[in-house]
């Protein structure tokens, strides 16, 4: 519990004590530290906001990715990103929503061959993998309609796939027809899990979970136990 709640000062925990239960409170600063770095992607006020709204209690949603993603784009559009303190789920939901669809705009202004050049050495994984088919976000537009079509704000990862440190990927379950986005990090040339949603940031489902463990294991993508909390399905 400690080493989990290494960024929060100890009066802060005690407000969080207050707002949920100490296995809540832990749960969310493992997603939060290991998903996320070191927790510093939020501030004190936005995580009691997160407690005090009731959006832990959410079950239907990765409400923790949701949030994040929302409070990202908030600053990429150059909003406050305070904004998001005081909403609930709906609104949290709202507010990501309205973000993502406005988004294409900022995507248009950006160097297109770069990107290209940046993702080119994982053109070859685009492939079908048993029953999924994987497809390398290629382009500037495809991230762009990724995020549209998904209704998640993967076009908001542009700077750091530019940079390279990230790359994303389509993927169709062609047995289940399951549609979902592949993030990973990337080390130079390799890749590190990092994220598998579907429409909205939902939850894959257990058959597409099996299936990427299978591609990341073909592909030699790490899946370090911290980082591969959306895999879960496959275990339950």
């Amino acid at each position: 519990m400690l080493e989990a709640l290494k960024v929060i000062q100890p009066e802060e925990l005690e407000i969080l004590k207050t707002l949920a239960t100490e296995d809540e409170i832990e749960k969310f600063f493992f997603q939060l530290n290991y998903n996320y770095g070191d927790g510093e992607v939020l501030n004190s006020k936005q995580i009691e906001s997160f407690f005090k709204a009731n959006i832990h209690k959410n079950a239907e949603e990765d409400m923790l990715s949701l949030f994040i993603d929302t409070i990202r784009m908030l600053r990429l559009t150059r909003r406050n990103e305070d904004e998001i303190i005081g909403l609930n789920s709906d609104e949290v939901i709202y507010l990501h929503d309205e973000l993502s669809s406005n988004y294409s705009a900022e995507i248009s202004e950006l160097r297109k061959s770069e990107y290209e050049k940046s993702v080119a050495p994982f053109v070859d994984f685009t492939d079908n993998y048993g029953d999924i088919r994987i497809e390398l976000i290629a382009t500037l537009e495809e991230l762009n309609s990724e995020g549209l079509d998904m209704n998640h704000c993967i076009a908001t990862y542009h700077d750091i796939i530019i940079n390279k440190q990230y790359v994303g990927f389509r993927v169709f379950n062609l047995k289940t027809e399951e549609r979902l986005t592949l993030g990973c990090y990337r080390v130079d040339n390799k890749l590190i899990f990092n994220q598998l949603k579907g429409y909205g940031n939902s939850r894959a489902e257990k058959d597409s979970c099996l299936a990427i463990i299978d591609f990341c294991n073909k592909k030699t993508i790490l899946m370090p136990p911290q980082e591969s909390v959306d895999l879960m399905a496959a275990i339950f």
